[in-house]
């Protein structure tokens, strides 16, 4: 069976990258709607950057764990993962 979207793992830059791309858009929705955004995003490319540049890991809470894991699953951020 063949897919569109890579398998595998996904490089923690692209994740970086997604990560990013997922909170500047919750940023711009959120300013749209009025309302606060999530600093789920922000969280997790904090702790993952961190994890990449091998310094001390800050605590990773539930909802940025939550966010870290969306991105990865996200068939959109696997499809530009190989761009």
């Amino acid at each position: 069976m063949t897919t569109n979207y890579l398998q595998g793992p996904i490089r923690s830059v692209d994740v970086l990258d997604a990560l990013v791309w997922e909170d500047n858009t919750a940023r711009d929705r959120a300013m749209n709607a009025g309302m606060h955004s999530t600093d789920a995003y922000y969280v997790a490319w904090k702790w993952l950057t961190a994890v990449v540049l091998e310094g001390p890991r800050p605590e990773l809470p539930w909802h940025a764990q939550q966010a870290l894991k969306r991105v990865q699953l996200s068939t959109m951020h696997r499809l530009e993962s190989d761009r």
